[in-house]
Parts: structure tokens; sequence; C-alpha cells
């Protein structure tokens, strides 16, 4: 049985949670507020370029790692 494929917000939960960090953590590191960063991980409305630009590099990881 196929499993369904990983959404944005699921995908960015995981690389959150593999660099340990905390939503307050990342926002912190990336100047994105809590509640955006909250929004993007539960598929909560539309998500800016420049915005997973900055969470990616609190990251330290390539945007092309959330396979957008």
């Amino acid at each position: 049985m196929s499993r369904k494929p990983e959404t944005l917000g699921e995908r960015l939960q995981r690389l959150r949670q593999t660099a340990q960090l905390t939503i307050p953590d990342l926002s912190d590191k990336s100047g994105v507020a809590v509640g955006t960063i909250w929004n993007i991980e539960n598929s909560k409305g539309d998500t800016q370029l420049s915005t997973l630009k900055k969470i990616t590099a609190a990251l330290n990881i390539n945007i092309s790692d959330l396979d957008l």
C-alpha cells in the first residue's frame, strides 16, 4: 500500500525536529513569527517564498530540501 506524499508542513516539521528546534526556537533563529511557522506546519494558508528562505537559512538547509 502506498503512503501519501509528505506535505510541505510535514516536511518542515520533520526538518525542524531533526534540528532539535521548537517552533519558538526556529522563530528566534529565522525572524519568522511563531504563528506563521505553526500555520506552515499545519498547512494553513499560503506561504511566501521569502518566508521559506528565512526558515531554510535558519535550519541551515537548501530550499530545494523542501521539495517544492
